[in-house]
């Protein structure tokens, strides 16, 4: 359980002398007596890491604007660090002493004293979690008109042991908060041909929470549903495993975790957190198939979501149109399925080294799985509901990627474009669109016939004015709409209605501009 004690010796008694070996001149013993009421404003430790090398350095930050820094050793607490204006604390030079084993017990003492938090050599990410506010997930789909909703839950780079319970601190709002236990979607560590079990969800209140032990452990993220941001610190009892926050973890950081983790647990669990991208795997699936740095690999499929987006008109022109703040994750899956896309997640199958190539070796731009899968998390429930469009309009936003970055279907789809012409001049009223040699074309032709703008605006469209029911028709007339072309003759020419049906009168009845009469005639994936 985690340490909440109030001390009664003034500060002025102690030896804040203000030394760059604060711990090593000041180990006057303090006692913890006095009660809570003393005080008015608890101080928070925010961020708090230790790196044990030639010597041992401790750095971290607080909500206090002064006091000093403790460490918990032998049974007492030993100031090491004074607080400065900012809330900055560090000792690079501190006595072994105040350690436990490769661990620090640390807490703040100012006015109040704060919650102890435990920091583990070489893994930089703290214990100390500022966690904020998101809207749900149902909530955020219903506001992009997602077909799948994205996860509203974040990594933390723990994870809880089997068979052990743990102790968690929540702090500020708690109006809605849970943990989880467990990535979803993930292959188990042992049998990678199975999955694990489904994620196991705690709601936390303020102050302590206990949570009993879980049968299987697992890594921990955390839902904050609520209305402001709140601050959890994780006791000592989760583990931390290797985690990498591109623009924060130093390529020396994230060698000397994995390089400690495979030591000890060669298939540990690894998160590396990119914007809006949290990408899980396993340790000895990571060291088989990465190629170049973790920056790299992250880059990789954060440029695949930042196209995808474009695509989808997530341009940042208004509140509407910007990027939600909720993840993807892409997790190594279990190998006995197929890649596939689902609730806040594309999972990537183990033992196919093409997918694990796009999953952890810095190609998942130049993989069609990955373009694919992601695409899935854009399509709206306009274009995606129907069962007829949902595995074409998809590939709007992979092809997006492809005409930036070659991937193995760059010189396959061109190819499918004789047997598609003849197709498409085949007598009018004749095609069933299902039968098409290439069903994704559709949309390339629009794109080049119409311009690029074209499919972006279906999207943006989507987002301000469509509403149930989502069936292939309503798709068709907002498509129109989105156009403003009256698109009937080519939506005859693809098999996708009948001259007079009821389709065909809805369109007519919107009284747009005719579209141009070689749609059909237009070569699809030529750069445009």
């Amino acid at each position: 359980m985690l340490s909440q004690s109030h001390a009664s010796v003034p500060v002025n008694n102690l030896c804040l002398s203000g030394d760059s070996n604060f711990g090593s001149h000041c180990t006057e013993l303090i006692e913890d007596d006095a009660p809570a009421a003393l005080y008015d404003v608890q101080p928070v430790i925010l961020n708090l890491s230790l790196a044990i090398t030639q010597s041992v350095e401790v750095r971290g930050s607080t909500s206090a604007q002064g006091g000093y820094a403790e460490a918990y050793s032998q049974g007492v607490w030993k100031p090491f660090a004074n607080v400065n204006s900012a809330g900055h604390f560090e000792n690079l030079d501190l006595p072994r002493s105040y350690l436990d084993g490769q661990r620090i017990r640390v807490r703040i003492r100012n006015v109040q004293i704060s919650l102890t938090v435990v920091a583990d050599n070489f893994f930089p990410h703290s214990r100390s979690l500022s966690i904020p506010h998101t809207r749900g997930a149902k909530a955020d789909a219903d506001y992009y008109q997602w077909r799948l909703q994205w996860a509203d839950y974040q990594p933390t780079g723990y994870s809880l042991p089997a068979q052990t319970g743990a102790s968690v601190w929540l702090l500020g709002d708690d109006e809605d908060v849970t943990l989880y236990i467990g990535t979803q979607g993930m292959a188990q560590k042992l049998d990678r041909s199975r999955q694990t079990a489904n994620m196991r969800r705690f709601v936390l209140k303020r102050g302590e929470n206990i949570l009993p032990a879980d049968e299987t452990g697992g890594v921990i993220h955390i839902r904050n549903v609520g209305h402001g941001s709140c601050q959890l610190i994780l006791d000592e009892r989760f583990q931390p495993i290797p985690y990498y926050i591109k623009g924060h973890t130093t390529m020396q950081e994230w060698h000397r975790m994995f390089e400690l983790t495979m030591s000890i647990d060669p298939r540990s669990e690894l998160q590396l957190v990119g914007d809006r991208v949290v990408i899980c795997a396993y340790l000895d699936t990571y060291r088989h198939h990465r190629q170049g740095s973790a920056e790299e690999l992250v880059h990789s499929h954060e440029e695949t979501l930042r196209i995808e987006a474009l695509a989808a008109g997530l341009d940042g022109s208004s509140e509407q149109h910007t990027r939600s703040n909720m993840w993807i994750y892409a997790v190594e899956s279990r190998s006995t399925f197929s890649p596939h896309a689902t609730t806040g997640y594309i999972g990537l199958p183990h033992g196919n080294s093409s997918y694990m190539a796009a999953l952890v070796g810095g190609r998942a731009h130049h993989q069609w799985v990955t373009l694919h899968e992601y695409g899935h998390h854009f399509q709206t429930r306009t274009n995606g509901d129907n069962a007829l469009f949902r595995e074409n309009t998809v590939n709007i936003y992979a092809l997006a990627v492809m005409r930036h970055y070659d991937n193995e279907y760059t010189p396959v789809f061109p190819n499918r474009w004789e047997a598609l012409s003849a197709w498409l001049q085949r007598p009018m009223g004749t095609n069933n669109y299902q039968e098409s040699p290439d069903t994704q074309a559709i949309f390339e032709q629009l794109r080049i016939g119409l311009g690029n703008h074209t499919l972006t605006a279906w999207d943006r469209y989507t987002r301000e004015y469509t509403s149930a029911p989502y069936d292939l028709a309503a798709a068709l007339l907002s498509l129109c709409q989105a156009a403003q072309r009256d698109l009937a003759d080519f939506y005859i020419a693809w098999g996708l209605i009948k001259e007079a049906d009821a389709t065909w009168v809805a369109i007519k009845a919107l009284n747009l501009a005719p579209a141009p009469q070689n749609l059909t005639s237009i070569r699809p994936y030529v750069a445009h």
